[in-house]
């Protein structure tokens, strides 16, 4: 309503005009809040918050880490230089003490804001990471697969036992995946150090298949991208059968028809009716 959102812009600007009071938890919680509440900080508070952020960062635990990170991803605030350090100094410092979710939360957050954390501190959560693997989850070893694909093409090391152990999680876990995350974990296997075991491949696709009634255009240019991009040129029949079959029904946007009919005619598929129609709506722009 448009009283609750003067009410947090007049308490966005009290926090702002008060932060050098806030401890480290209440710097990083009031950022968060902001980002959950879809706020964002006038130039002048923006400037205010971050600059407290710095000050106080010698004291961030490792969810107030996650909580400021993720708030600035949300917010669309890249972080200065300065807090950067400060946040990579203090992962080092409290890597031991992460949670799996924490890893999660902050790695991703890293990928949407396209920056890289140091060498070492990434290095340092992805060995936590190995240590906590069981407690990802299937959305867990999702957003960790995905934000690790992002970081590495933005630069980062590849770090070929995370890669193994999330492999591994995903094999664990994949019953409960989602569509869309199902592609794109294909995505970034096939882009990974470590190639996928076809076992993982084939359990990945059983499940894509399972899902047929969320294929919309999308999630199928995903799917079928991923399924190129860990060299799956033959894949199950069933799983192709849903796809031609969905694929006719479903809207699409152009660009991902244009990745759908790519991957398709790369895998030599013989899907006519779905062909055509990828290919008149793509030529139709």
């Amino acid at each position: 309503s448009k009283a609750g959102g003067m009410l947090v812009g007049r308490l966005s600007e009290q926090a702002s005009r008060h932060c050098k009071e806030m401890n480290a938890q209440a710097t990083a919680n009031t950022l968060w809040a902001l980002a959950k509440l879809r706020h964002t900080p006038t130039e002048w508070e923006a400037k205010q918050l971050i600059k407290n952020a710095e000050h106080k960062a010698g004291g961030y635990n490792p969810q107030n880490i996650a909580n400021l990170m993720w708030a600035m991803s949300k917010l669309s605030i890249l972080p200065p230089p300065e807090l950067r350090d400060k946040v990579n100094a203090r992962i080092l410092a409290t890597s031991h003490d992460f949670s799996a979710q924490a890893i999660a939360n902050t790695l991703q957050a890293y990928s949407v804001m396209g920056i890289i954390p140091s060498d070492t501190a990434l290095e340092a959560l992805c060995d936590r990471a190995v240590l906590t693997s069981g407690s990802f989850g299937a959305m867990g070893v999702c957003m960790m697969i995905r934000s690790l694909d992002v970081l590495q093409v933005l630069g980062s090391k590849p770090h070929h036992r995370i890669w193994s152990e999330l492999a591994r999680q995903a094999q664990t876990s994949y019953n409960d995946m989602h569509l869309l995350g199902v592609g794109q974990t294909l995505i970034a296997l096939g882009r990974s150090p470590t190639k996928p075991k076809d076992m993982l491949v084939e359990s990945l696709c059983e499940r894509a298949a399972e899902l047929r009634g969320d294929m919309d255009g999308l999630n199928i240019a995903t799917l079928l991208k991923g399924l190129v991009s860990v060299g799956f040129v033959s894949p199950p029949e069933e799983l192709m059968e849903a796809v031609s079959e969905r694929g006719v029904v479903v809207e699409w946007q152009v660009e991902d028809a244009r990745v759908a009919l790519q991957a398709l005619g790369s895998m030599g598929v013989d899907s006519p009716q779905l062909m055509d129609l990828l290919q008149t709506k793509v030529e139709g722009t």
